[in-house]
């Protein structure tokens, strides 16, 4: 619940960021659509709105997502790595990175690509213990991006490498 409970929260206050910045960061976004955050690999994608993704259920591989981090979603463990990201309209969605790289961090006010997005709506209303060990009415109601690949996510201008996943080892021993 806490985990939730900090999503929404973050989404909501918008990272909590005085209305100067938050104002520069949408100043920003209108212009970076279409300019340097755009290169690399998806240069040639159009960039679209939340609105749009959720309106018209748009799955083409050709469109993205080009959001500001407004902040990130403490948690105990490292897998998903949420953040915070808010778009030209200043809709927010939380970014939720698997496969995510230990010392592979996010600084707020980064721009970043997010390609072929699919934008999940969640409405969870929790049926246990509260925060404070009483029942709880809280809906916690945000929407969210699944990246499995860090990889294929543009961070200021840069494409992310293959360095900044994760990757799978096993070490097999034969006890014969």
């Amino acid at each position: 619940i806490q985990y939730l409970n900090d999503i929404s929260k973050l989404l909501r206050s918008k990272g909590g960021l005085k209305t100067k910045r938050l104002h520069s960061f949408i100043n920003d976004l209108s212009n970076a659509s279409t300019t340097s955050s755009m290169q690399g690999p998806y240069k040639e994608f159009e960039a679209i709105s939340i609105d749009e993704l959720i309106k018209h259920s748009i799955n083409n591989p050709r469109f993205c997502l080009v959001g500001k981090v407004l902040g990130v979603v403490p948690t105990d463990d490292f897998v998903p790595f949420t953040v915070a990201l808010i778009e030209h309209t200043e809709r927010t969605v939380a970014l939720n990175i698997y496969n995510l790289a230990k010392g592979s961090w996010f600084t707020v006010g980064d721009c970043v690509v997010v390609p072929m997005p699919t934008v999940v709506h969640h409405m969870v209303t929790p049926s246990c213990d509260g925060l404070n060990g009483d029942r709880t009415s809280s809906v916690f109601e945000f929407d969210s991006i699944r990246i499995d690949n860090p990889a294929i996510l543009v961070v200021n201008g840069r494409p992310w490498g293959r360095d900044k996943q994760a990757l799978l080892s096993a070490h097999v021993e034969n006890n014969s």
